[in-house]
């Protein structure tokens, strides 16, 4: 069998979380012990994305690192379908999995390549955020109807899929995994305050802007700061802080690889989760395998991957927002809560990911 993996995902910049899937997905597939003459490539041809071949298992990536200007989208992109196109006119008999990197990858065919996409979430076509991204819900659509087969990083994803398309053909739930990179041991945060921590995106339903509301209703910042890991706060960020009374000396934003973030999930003494929606949810999974206290939304997702440990919220209402970050301050880092949730956490790898992944494309031919 050949897995092959196209180029669209490497075309964007700022799609971490889809690029930390698929590098995971192809080195995990290389390394399963099921993977027997088996021939896994990334082809990621002209690009400039974040990753290199340095990320990926020797002779998995094939790729070059360009610079990005005006036009150069179009151009990497019609230049990577011709390679592409010429991978799979190849055959050397093996059974050949096509698998998208990114909705509304180009239309290449050949008669012995099954397609697979993977739905990571269906936030835009659900009715809450109908609208938002358009772009979003075409390509996607349009992936699906040419797909023989369609993974989805978690049942509530399906469920919510299922509202707006019908099953046409092989589907499966494979959760994510969950793995924190480090190098290091871990050390300590350097912080002059305990902290409160948010991860990832805070703009739309990320309601970022509800836990700033949450924590002003309940003056936390007395007592303690919060660290944002992410980009910079903008201007209508910074006016919502001082909204909420929050100065700004006790507000920490930063970037960081998995070393500081293992440690800053290790010194939160509450990791807050508010999103209104999410397909999957790693952070939830990296919060608890660190030991942190989550107060985190009441959504399905978040049940489901995560059943035991976080004390939920309705996301929609700072002040339950604000009793659910309290309980976590009171109950501390040694609650069974907590445990609970390491417990569960243990449980997801991105080996198992690959392996499951790998069943169903066998089961595609």
């Amino acid at each position: 069998m050949r897995i092959l993996y196209d180029s669209t995902l490497f075309l964007h910049r700022n799609v971490g979380g889809f690029t930390r899937y698929f590098t995971e997905l192809a080195n995990g597939l290389f390394a399963s012990k099921q993977n027997a003459a088996t021939n896994v490539l990334v082809f990621a041809g002209l690009n400039c994305a974040h990753v290199t071949r340095s990320d990926f298992a020797a002779g998995v990536y094939q790729g070059v690192s360009l610079p990005s200007f005006r036009g150069s989208w179009r151009i990497y992109k019609a230049l990577n379908d011709l390679g592409m196109q010429a991978l799979l006119s190849f055959s050397d008999g093996a059974s050949t999995v096509l698998h998208e990197t990114y909705y509304g990858a180009p239309q290449l065919w050949n008669p012995r390549v099954k397609r697979v996409i993977t739905i990571h979430d269906m936030i835009w076509e659900e009715e809450e955020f109908t609208g938002s991204d358009t772009w979003s819900i075409r390509a996607k659509r349009a992936s699906a109807l040419r797909a023989d087969g369609i993974l989805f990083v978690s049942q509530s994803t399906r469920l919510a899929y299922r509202r707006h398309f019908p099953q046409r053909c092989p589907e499966a739930v494979v959760h994510h995994g969950c793995e924190l990179r480090t190098t290091r041991a871990p050390q300590p945060v350097d912080s002059p305050w305990p902290y409160i921590l948010f991860v990832g995106r805070r703009g739309g339903y990320k309601n970022w802007s509800r836990m700033v509301q949450a924590i002003g209703l309940a003056k936390l910042w007395k007592t303690h700061g919060l660290i944002n890991v992410g980009g910079a706060l903008s201007e209508s960020e910074l006016q919502e802080l001082r909204t909420a009374g929050i100065p700004a000396d006790r507000v920490r934003t930063l970037r960081c690889d998995d070393d500081v973030l293992s440690d800053l999930y290790r010194g939160a003494e509450c990791f807050v989760f508010p999103s209104m929606a999410e397909g999957f949810g790693i952070p939830l999974l990296e919060a608890a395998r660190c030991g942190s206290p989550i107060a985190c939304s009441d959504i399905p997702v978040f049940r489901e991957i995560l059943p035991a440990g976080p004390n939920f919220f309705d996301p929609h209402s700072p002040a339950a927002m604000m009793a659910s970050i309290q309980e976590c301050l009171h109950a501390g880092r040694g609650s069974r809560k907590v445990a609970e949730a390491e417990q569960a956490a243990q449980t997801y790898s991105w080996q198992r990911t690959a392996d499951e992944t790998l069943g169903f494309y066998r089961s595609l031919f």
